[in-house]
């Protein structure tokens, strides 16, 4: 169930209107029924979901640029703002840290 809502929200830009119309219900049925089965208002949810994608994009060593672009912000701004106040990071320390910890745990480890 999971991944169908992470593939619905992408795919209509984390935008709970558009995702209401490619259902075709109301945007009032939607949010009742969000709220009961997943206990988060759909807005709240894709806000956190759509940064979670975020962080997994950056993960992947996609530049934050390009991160906004895929996730649908129309500023760079906006999407470094946003991803700041949830991660406490902004998207370039975050990669940085995520190396870091990556180039110790290969040195502990010798493992990527």
């Amino acid at each position: 169930m999971n991944e169908c809502l992470e593939y619905v929200a992408y795919s209509h830009g984390y935008r709970v209107s558009d995702v209401c119309k490619a259902m075709g219900c109301s945007s009032r049925y939607f949010y009742d029924l969000f709220l009961r089965d997943v206990g988060l208002s759909p807005k709240l949810w894709m806000k956190f979901e759509r940064m979670v994608v975020a962080r997994r994009k950056l993960d992947g060593g996609l530049d934050s640029k390009v991160v906004a672009k895929e996730i649908g912000f129309k500023s760079v701004h906006t999407f470094r703002r946003e991803f700041q106040l949830f991660h406490l990071a902004s998207p370039e320390s975050y990669q940085d840290i995520r190396q870091k910890s990556n180039d110790f745990m290969y040195f502990i480890t010798g493992e990527k």
